[in-house]
């Protein structure tokens, strides 16, 4: 939760794990419907997508149906390039944080 959050918005600067999965609250809300279309057809594609498969299965069945049901799924935009390379570290990071407790 909240000491996750904030141990990880301090300890990254650019990666993407600053940030957390589904967004801050201010951001969310002032998404537009324009915007969330946007974000879906960037990233929900087929080039960023894992099909995973588990079980007693045979894998020429898999791959049959995957490319019945996926291969006429196109992608769509260019994937940005995400930056992962933070600038080193060279002394200690301190958070302090106050909270109050049940």
């Amino acid at each position: 939760g909240y000491l996750y959050f904030r141990l990880f918005n301090h300890a990254f600067m650019y990666h993407p794990y600053h940030w957390t999965p589904i967004g801050f609250f201010k951001d969310i809300e002032n998404w537009s419907i324009e915007d969330i279309k946007e974000f879906h057809s960037i990233y929900y594609q087929p080039k960023n997508a894992i099909l995973l498969v588990s079980g007693d299965i045979e894998s020429k069945e898999v791959f049959e149906l995957s490319k019945q049901h996926f291969e006429k799924i196109k992608n769509t935009k260019t994937i940005p390039k995400i930056h992962t390379k933070e600038p080193k570290q060279d002394g200690v990071k301190r958070i302090y944080l106050h909270k109050n407790s049940d």
